[in-house]
């Protein structure tokens, strides 16, 4: 080890790294989806609830591009913001 640690002298160049944030947050936001769909489904809503397919299109959304999750984003506020029937109150 010792040998090795004097002799061997790797030839590495500087480089400069890139942080890809859109893709760090897409990503975030495919795994926390992913982390909700499989805890909430089964458990505490049906897994073909709305809800958790919303949670799933929204996932997919994420992983295609930032246009489609927009257009889910869209759709999860809608169908959080008005009432459901199911829900009493």
């Amino acid at each position: 080890m010792v040998v090795i640690g004097s002799v061997f002298r790797p030839h590495v160049a500087p480089v400069k790294h890139v942080v890809d944030y859109i893709g760090a947050f897409f990503l975030t936001v495919l795994l926390g989806a992913l982390v909700l769909i499989t805890s909430l489904g089964g458990s505490l809503l049906p897994w073909a609830s709305l809800d958790v397919l919303c949670l799933a299109l929204f996932a997919s959304a994420s992983w295609q591009n930032i246009a489609a999750a927009g257009i889910a984003f869209a759709v999860g506020a809608v169908i959080y913001t008005f009432p459901r029937r199911d829900h009493q109150g």
